[in-house]
């Protein structure tokens, strides 16, 4: 389809929208290079943070689209910054991801809607899903 970049498998973002952004925060920046590169090369702007602290800042000083975040980081956890940012910027989706089991604080956030969740290892499929789907809510 012209005038659409695909995201992998099934999913694509219009590029004719204005460009869609991401903070992706990981303390293992090996993930943060493999996401970033790859949405990047779908047309996203993209900012990385490796912990906690430099998420929350990152997220007040530059306004994004989505935040993808790990849970477990050694500065600051994930739901706490998850509740900072959310002050910050109460209407950006936010998305963490862990590769254990949720928390029963992480759980009671899930079922009230506040926060989506994606269990590690994120496939790029999934990624390039999440963000076409944020990304056409965006829109609407």
């Amino acid at each position: 389809m012209q005038g659409w970049f695909h995201l992998g498998g099934t999913a694509m973002v219009p590029a004719a929208t204005p460009m869609f952004s991401v903070l992706l925060v990981d303390d293992d920046e090996k993930i943060l290079d493999i996401f970033s590169r790859f949405l990047e090369s779908k047309g996203c702007r993209v900012r990385v943070a490796t912990g906690g602290h430099e998420a929350v800042q990152a997220a007040r000083e530059h306004p994004v689209d989505l935040v993808m975040m790990d849970v477990r980081m050694p500065d600051m956890d994930g739901l706490a910054a998850f509740r900072q940012i959310r002050q910050a910027a109460p209407a950006v989706p936010i998305v963490l991801m862990t590769g254990y089991s949720a928390r029963e604080d992480l759980q009671q956030l899930i079922q009230a809607g506040e926060v989506e969740y994606l269990h590690k290892p994120v496939t790029l499929d999934q990624l390039a899903k999440l963000v076409d789907r944020l990304a056409s809510e965006r829109r609407t």
